[in-house]
């Protein structure tokens, strides 16, 4: 099976204002070695038609023809992933630039990273963002307190998610708190990234 660096996986429901902007922020990416992989998880609006508009082979369409939830569809799209490393999008955020994914594998460089931390750039109201440090991404401070618990800030190895079983709730609440805290208990080996990788 060929493999991709990354799997970029985007739950989809009803986001069809916003959906375009998520799928061009990826592949306006200077880093090339990725798919992308969109799960439309029951839209009634035309959230699918704006997904199949896009004509590039790195692009794989999983269409849920009910909404089953993020959680569902998220674990799903990893179950298909090729990728050595996952990240997740929401379909109404973007990538934070053109360099996001290029800056994510400089930081992983030549190790076998099975979690990796990265920062957050808020949009419109305060414009705050989220950044990393040394302080706060240690496991024990992860385990304590996620002070930004979204998986769309992270990176996961996915033979680790995979050897681990760390999979997303169905029907949970806050489902990201769970997965993200049980990646940071088993994970053998974390790193950060002082830098934002998503607009949300």
């Amino acid at each position: 099976m060929n493999t991709k660096k990354f799997s970029i996986i985007i739950c989809a429901y009803n986001v069809e204002k916003y959906i375009g902007n998520a799928i061009e922020s990826i592949l306006n990416q200077s880093f090339r070695d990725f798919e992308l992989i969109i799960c439309n998880d029951g839209s009634i609006d035309n959230t699918l038609e704006v997904i199949q508009s896009y004509k590039d082979s790195r692009i794989v369409i999983i269409d849920n023809k009910q909404n089953s939830g993020p959680s569902v569809a998220r674990n799903l799209a990893v179950n298909k992933a090729i990728g050595e490393y996952i990240l997740y999008l929401d379909g109404d955020d973007t990538l934070y630039e053109d360099e996001t994914l290029a800056k994510i594998n400089d930081v992983i460089g030549e190790e076998e990273i099975d979690l990796i931390y990265f920062g957050v750039q808020y949009v419109g109201g305060n414009g705050k963002a989220y950044i990393p440090n040394e302080e706060n991404s240690t496991k024990e401070a992860r385990i304590a307190c996620d002070m930004h618990f979204p998986v769309a800030s992270k990176c996961f190895r996915r033979e680790f998610l995979n050897n681990q079983n760390i999979e997303f709730i169905n029907g949970m609440y806050y489902e990201d708190m769970v997965y993200s805290i049980k990646a940071a208990i088993f994970a053998n080996k974390i790193k950060y990234g002082s830098f934002p990788i998503y607009n949300y």
